[in-house]
C-alpha cells in the first residue's frame, strides 16, 4: 500500500524544483546572448568568405577577358602589317580597294579592343576596391568571432560544473513529484515571460 504524499510535502518538492529552475535560469542570464552572438558571427563570416570567393573568381574572370582583348589587338596589328606587305604585291585597283578596307577594319578592331581594354580595367581597379574591403571587413569580423568564442568558453568552463549538478539536482526533484502537477508546473514555466 502507497502511502500518497501530503499537500504540504507537494509543495515543498515543487518548491525546490523551482529554485532549482530558477538558479539554471540565472546561469543562462550569465551565458546571456553569446551562443547566438557566435551562431551570428560565424553565419557573417561564412557569407563573407563566399562573397570573397565569388569576387576573386570575377576578377580572375575579368583578368582573362582582359587578356584576350590584348591578344586580339595584337592579332589585329598582325594582319595590318601582313596587308601593308600584300599592297605592295597588288596587281589591281580591285586588290588594293579590299586591302585597304581590311586595314581599316583592323584598325578599328586595335581601337574597338583598347577601348574596351580600358574600361574592363577601370571596372577591375573597383572590382579590387571591394574585394580589399571585403577582405577588411572578413578580417574584423573573424577577429571579433574569436573574442566571442573565447569569452563564451569561459563563461561555460564557470558554469558548466554548477549547471551539471542543477541539471542532476532538477532531474531528482522532477522524480517524486506527480504527473499532474508537472505538467502545470512545465505549462505555467513556458507560459512564464518575465
Amino acid at each position: 500500500m502507497a502511502v500518497e504524499a501530503s499537500i504540504a510535502d507537494k509543495l515543498r518538492m515543487l518548491w525546490n524544483l523551482q529554485l532549482n529552475d530558477s538558479q539554471l535560469d540565472e546561469i543562462q542570464i550569465l551565458k546571456g546572448e553569446l551562443p547566438m552572438e557566435v551562431a551570428d558571427f560565424e553565419d557573417e563570416v561564412a557569407g563573407l568568405d563566399t562573397r570573397i570567393k565569388k569576387m576573386k573568381a570575377v576578377l580572375k574572370e575579368s583578368e582573362q577577358d582582359i587578356a584576350k582583348m590584348q591578344t586580339s589587338s595584337k592579332e589585329a596589328d598582325g594582319n595590318i602589317k601582313k596587308y601593308q606587305k600584300q599592297l605592295d604585291e597588288v596587281k589591281n585597283n580591285r586588290e588594293y580597294e579590299a586591302l585597304q578596307k581590311e586595314i581599316e577594319l583592323a584598325k578599328l578592331d586595335i581601337q574597338l579592343s583598347e577601348k574596351r581594354v580600358r574600361e574592363a580595367k577601370a571596372g577591375l581597379e573597383g572590382k579590387k576596391e571591394s574585394l580589399a574591403i571585403a577582405e577588411a571587413k572578413f578580417e574584423a569580423k573573424q577577429k571579433e568571432l574569436e573574442v566571442k568564442k573565447v569569452e563564451l568558453q569561459s563563461v561555460i568552463e564557470k558554469t558548466e560544473g554548477e549547471e551539471k549538478r542543477l541539471r542532476k539536482h532538477r532531474q531528482k526533484a522532477r522524480e517524486g513529484i506527480e504527473t499532474r502537477l508537472l505538467n502545470a508546473y512545465d505549462k505555467t514555466r513556458r507560459t512564464y515571460r518575465n
